[in-house]
């Protein structure tokens, strides 16, 4: 979380952080990121062409090209800038002569180039953190938006019904992360033609062996864990770049030094559980011993039928 009272002092340590951020996730099995500190921002026209500052946003990503093939979520720091993802709504472009959604395809054209040529992961738009019932419509048009715009749209929230409001984002958003989910949420967005995944769930289980019961149903959105943004360093800021919950590693005094916590050297051990499963997966598609993959099969099935895609029963056996 970039806010601060203090931006002047804590630019070059930030700046300084990036990379050995990046790589401490990196080194800890993840896979992707989500925010940075500053994304595209949109400037206007000049001639007819479409002007967009890329100046923060080159920062991060150019340093994540080399570390994370998956595409990286918007929220956080990578949003463009000028074309209402701070309030995720939908804005009057009027002045320029277009059409809001013509104004966000220049835009994710320009962005899209520039992946291409500096070979960074792509960028999916999030258009919404956890909104209320009364920011459904602006947070669907959004999205709509971004679809329409040539883009792919992401976000955080929570329904555990298809009957609930909030369950319409499943026509309208690519990628659903949830928090409070069932099978029966996970399986309306799938059948919706978008993909499902999670985010800031509690444990060992949750972020390892139940990852991969959500990938085995059909859910290949991934997991998303918020507050790991260790650049903040604002000694005035309750969270210090983190939530209450969570921290991957605590800024130092020296720029480019982090110390990483138990927090994430425990996450690490549940990606390793997911990847047990996953190498268990491969050997046995692999196998040409039929007994040896006869009784793996039915080991992974049972282990596999006893999860319950639930949030409700996740945070039972969670604290259990």
């Amino acid at each position: 979380y970039l806010s601060t009272a203090f931006n002047d002092a804590v630019v070059a340590k930030r700046d300084a952080d990036i990379i050995p951020a990046l790589d401490l996730l990196k080194t800890h099995g993840m896979s992707a990121i989500t925010g940075g500190i500053g994304g595209p921002n949109f400037q206007g026209y000049e001639n007819g062409a479409v002007k967009v500052d890329f100046t923060n946003v080159d920062k991060v990503m150019d340093a994540a090209a080399s570390r994370f093939s998956f595409p990286a979520l918007t929220y956080a720091g990578l949003e463009p800038g000028g074309l209402g993802f701070d309030a995720y709504q939908v804005k009057d472009m009027s002045a320029y002569g277009k059409t809001y959604t013509q104004v966000l395809t220049d835009v994710i054209t320009a962005v899209r180039q520039r992946s291409s040529a500096r070979k960074w992961p792509d960028l999916v738009y999030t258009v919404g953190d956890e909104p209320g019932e009364d920011m459904i419509a602006s947070t669907n048009a959004l999205a709509d938006a971004v679809k329409a715009a040539g883009g792919r749209s992401a976000l955080f929230t929570s329904f555990t019904s298809a009957t609930e409001p909030k369950a319409v984002f499943a026509s309208h958003v690519s990628e659903l992360y949830l928090t409070l989910h069932s099978q029966a949420a996970m399986q309306h967005i799938l059948n919706s033609g978008n993909d499902c995944g999670t985010y800031n769930l509690g444990g060992r289980y949750a972020r390892g062996l139940y990852q991969y019961k959500l990938r085995r149903f059909g859910c290949k959105g991934g997991y998303f864990q918020f507050a790991f943004n260790s650049i903040h360093v604002d000694p005035y800021y309750a969270l210090d770049g983190r939530e209450e919950d969570f921290a991957a590693a605590l800024a130092t005094s020296t720029p480019g030094k982090l110390i990483s916590t138990l927090d994430i050297e425990r996450f690490r051990e549940a990606i390793d559980d997911y990847r047990y499963l996953l190498a268990v997966e491969r050997s046995i598609a692999s196998s040409t011993f039929t007994d040896a993959k006869a009784k793996a099969q039915t080991w992974l099935q049972t282990l596999l039928d006893g999860m319950v895609v639930d949030s409700a029963q996740l945070n039972s056996r969670t604290q259990a």
